[in-house]
């Protein structure tokens, strides 16, 4: 190392600054453009590494195009006298690690650091270069509050070994490094690895956003985040520790809470995904604080109004009283839900009609989906009701005390302030969801189209409102009350395509709108909402200027919204709007998912066709083609050559019917599908070729649906309706129809063995869904095959073998010929997270079934449908106060 005095090209060696992350650190004077410097001199070990030299001066010259005044800056990678070393920008001040080592930082102050560290990130990231080692040690906070990071990428650049076992202290906690950069290498400093980068997995920008979530929290408590004795114990803590939420100070806003728990992600898919997004996230929680101009009356005003508040309600209503007054003085304010590490939404959010409590249901690969909610201005933990499991669709009551949804084939009702899900009525197809009255009574979708039916909200007999006439409409849903409950707005479906109103007491209608769209929300601020995918990868909420009580609709319409999750099977967006002008909606796009070939251990080995939303693959009985469902269109592709047909007829039009669930004929020359083109939902055959039109080969008054041909010829298939739920029907080789089973539960996704023998399906007779097998004829008795739930049984090519869906795990299990179990069923792999109503969730339905697989005929190959991560969300936005800039807009048709 130099000395001080020493000269060593044009520097001038003044001040020995101490010990760097990668070495020795001095002050020194460029004579040749006479300013200060710091130079970093590198170990001796760079000199006798030529790869590892030529990697850290690849690294060093990216390094040197950063230009931000949040970065600093490196002037050059040098060689002197026989050492190598950096010239660096001179950072006056101290280090944020010593800011924090005298206590935490005020909330305000850690906003603006984070803010400067945030945009230096950015710019980084925005060039390709990530830091790898971002902690309190590398961040200098200038007397003047500029924020630098220092050693920028260098982790990456940097190689050499700590010496195992060392004891450290885990606030400082070494940097971890190994020659290369591939997944299997430790980069960075324990304390603050994201958990993939302490598994030695691939490092990109989502491990920055995690150590900036890290330092984020050590600078609101003071306290180290993981902490250990050693290297090792630090990683454990990173890997299986929760951040002590309860330490944050209570003064953090919001959504600084909400940032930190979206930046602490242990799974990098659910993770933030931008650091743009985290300094927007900033700016407004700096925005939300109260502020107060010291001696300004009207300040002071509401501040002994905010004390009496205090006094009278306490800091909950306080906190309502804020959000309150800025929604009146006409302030658009954000805020987001996080969900619990690991979870996903399986159904879109609702919103209280005061805008104080979202709901939605969530779960994990393991955990079951829950109805949840939160008070949103009062608190910032998730309350979960129990009895909830497999929910969807969920809606207020109109005073907010209660909450409705749909499970197990009922619409059921459960108060916030506790007790059990009540039942209020069947409900077997719910997807066109439900809406609850100032009058105390539902109206509901219960099959698709069986019509807008009104029950009171404590139970009783459903009276039928109006119901498609199944030739210019086939679906009337997303039926939604105007104030009073005397009318209310509902989409219909089909070639008369629109939106109207409803008047309840004498059922008269009005159109009010003609589109192709669907979840319709009526905005207090006069205006009608709907959603719209047609390009099928884009979706977006359009608002139209109205005014239904007078049946006036003003042409202008705009996009409003864009980037809301939808699910294109079943054309619905998942927002929600409060009559006081709050919305909340789940990030994401068109749910986009991806054909894929696997082997017995869940190994992806090909992946086929274009973007889309995939449903249902189905194997010719030769094995060389794939018939599936592709948003709304059934399509077959040659495995061997990569050719796709697409064998529905509207290509290229804007698709008013939908055709799903294919079957192959044992002959492999005709698939088999369910389609709604006549108006109900019947079962079609069509030759693979494309050639000709389709053939109905099935047509009934109810919703039929999900068909699975035997090799004998025999179909069967499941029928819906309002009365019996839905029922496993078959369709003899002659022709005849026929009912196999019938009872008040669900019995879906029925799939006859190869020898026609026995028969497996799913019903939720136990309250959840289980797989079953029976002898097929004559049917026996039934023997349950799944032991902790499961739905879409698949057959093995020989019959012996039965594979099913338990969550998200493909589940394997032996079947003796008379259908008993050989064997309690073993995982083979976890088929990931695929979209059926949500986030994996299992679709109760007739005419559309979960996202199945399919089995290649060697038995040992699986065609699975795998979603792209990204589409899956894992956050609700909130936005108070929105009738400003949807007015803003669209001109209001009340004005």
């Amino acid at each position: 190392m130099p000395e001080i005095g020493q000269t060593i090209s044009h520097y001038r060696i003044t001040e020995k600054l101490g010990q760097g992350g990668m070495g020795e650190v001095f002050l020194a004077h460029d004579t040749s453009l006479d300013r200060k410097v710091a130079l970093k001199f590198l170990p001796d070990i760079f000199s006798g590494d030529p790869e590892r030299l030529a990697r850290f001066e690849r690294e060093a010259r990216l390094l040197a195009s950063l230009n931000h005044p949040n970065i600093a800056t490196i002037y050059g990678l040098e060689k002197a006298d026989g050492k190598r070393f950096l010239a660096m920008e001179l950072i006056q001040g101290e280090t944020l690690g010593q800011q924090i080592d005298r206590g935490p930082l005020p909330v305000d102050k850690a906003i603006e650091i984070c803010r400067q560290i945030a945009e230096g990130l950015e710019a980084a990231h925005e060039k390709g270069i990530t830091h790898r080692d971002l902690k309190p040690a590398n961040i200098k906070i200038a007397p003047e509050g500029k924020v630098k990071i220092l050693d920028f990428g260098l982790a990456k650049a940097y190689a050499c070994e700590d010496a195992p076992g060392t004891i450290v202290d885990a606030s400082r906690s070494p940097t971890l490094t190994q020659v290369g950069t591939a997944a299997g290498v430790i980069l960075g400093t324990a304390a603050y690895m994201a958990p993939e980068q302490a598994r030695g997995g691939t490092v990109d920008k989502r491990a920055d956003i995690w150590a900036f979530g890290v330092v984020l929290f050590e600078m609101l408590t003071g306290k180290c985040l993981f902490a250990g004795d050693t290297v090792s114990d630090t990683l454990a803590s990173v890997l299986k520790s929760e951040p002590e939420w309860n330490l944050l100070p209570p003064k953090a806003p919001l959504r600084l809470r909400d940032l930190l728990r979206h930046c602490l992600q242990r799974d990098p898919r659910r993770r933030l995904r931008d650091m743009g997004d985290a300094i927007y996230e900033l700016s407004m929680s700096e925005e939300s604080r109260p502020v107060a101009a010291a001696g300004s009356p009207a300040w002071m005003g509401r501040i002994l109004v905010a004390a009496l508040v205090i006094l009278t309600l306490g800091l909950a209503a306080t906190l309502y009283w804020i959000f309150a007054h800025r929604t009146k003085a006409g302030e658009t304010t954000y805020a987001a839900v996080t969900l619990p590490d690991g979870h996903a939404l399986y159904s879109s959010p609702a919103i209280s009609q005061d805008g104080k409590v979202v709901a939605f249901v969530s779960g994990g690969p393991s955990q079951q989906p829950l109805l949840r909610y939160r008070r949103i201005l009062e608190d910032f933990e998730i309350q979960t009701i129990p009895g909830t499991e497999d929910a969807l669709y969920p809606f207020f009551s109109h005073d907010g005390l209660s909450i409705a949804f749909f499970a197990k084939g009922q619409l059921f009702q459960v108060s916030l302030k506790g007790g059990v899900p009540v039942p209020i009525a069947q409900a077997p197809n719910p997807n066109g969801g439900g809406t609850w009255g100032d009058d105390n009574s539902i109206v509901f979708v219960p099959v698709y189209n069986a019509g807008l039916m009104r029950v009171a909200a404590t139970g009783g007999k459903p009276e039928l409102l109006i119901r498609p006439d199944g030739r210019t409409d086939y679906a009337y849903v997303c039926p939604t009350f105007l104030p009073g409950a005397g009318e209310l707005m509902f989409t219909i479906w089909g070639k008369n395509a629109g939106v109207e109103c409803l008047t309840l007491s004498s059922l008269q209608r009005r159109r009010l709108l003609n589109l192709l769209g669907t979840n319709v929300a009526y905005a207090a601020s006069g205006h009608i909402l709907y959603g719209t995918d047609l390009n099928m990868f884009k979706s977006e909420v359009l608002a139209a200027s109205s005014s239904p009580a007078k049946g006036k609709t003003k042409a202008m319409t705009a996009r409003v919204l864009s980037g809301v999750f939808a699910e294109t099977r079943w054309g619905r967006f998942w927002y929600d709007l409060s009559r006081n002008g709050t919305l909340v909606y789940a990030a994401g796009d068109v749910s986009r998912n991806s054909l894929v070939l696997t082997d017995r251990t869940g190994r992806v080995l090909s992946t086929y066709g274009g973007r889309g939303s995939y449903e249902t693959p189905a194997i010719s009985p030769e094995g060389d083609r794939v018939a599936f469902a592709r948003d709304c269109r059934i399509y077959v592709l040659n495995l061997k050559r990569g050719e796709e047909t697409l064998l529905s007829t509207e290509a290229g039009a804007v698709v008013i019917h939908n055709d799903r669930t294919p079957t192959w004929t044992p002959n492999g020359t005709r698939v088999i599908f369910s389609s709604n083109r006549s108006g109900n939902w019947d079962i079609y055959a069509k030759d693979a070729s494309a050639a000709g039109e389709a053939e109905p080969l099935i047509e009934k008054p109810s919703n039929q649906g999900s068909p699975s041909m035997g090799r004998l010829g025999t179909l069967v298939f499941v029928d819906t309706n309002p009365d019996t739920a839905t029922d496993i029907w078959i369709r003899r080789p002659d022709g005849k129809l026929e009912p196999w089973l019938v009872t008040p539960n669900q019995e879906i996704m029925a799939t006859l063995s190869p020898d026609e023998k026995l028969i497996a399906y799913a019903s939720d007779v136990s309250q959840r869904f289980e797989v079953y097998v029976n002898l097929f004829a004559p049917r026996s008795r039934r023997f349950r095959i799944s032991t902790e739930g499961g739905i879409c049984p698949t057959w093995s090519p020989k019959g012996d073998r039965l594979f099913f869906r338990q969550g998200t795990n493909i589940m394997s299990v032996g079947i003796r010929p008379d259908g008993s179990p050989d064997g309690k069923p073993e995982k083979l792999f976890d088929g990931g997270w695929e979209l059926g109503t949500g986030g994996g969730q299992p679709a109760i339905a007739t005419n559309v079934t979960v996202n199945g697989f399919a089995v290649m005929p060697d038995g040992e190959h699986f065609l699975m449908i795998r979603s792209e991560p990204e589409t899956v969300p894992t956050k609700i936005n909130v936005i108070f106060n929105w009738f400003e800039e949807l007015k803003r807009l669209v001109p209001s048709g009340n004005e």
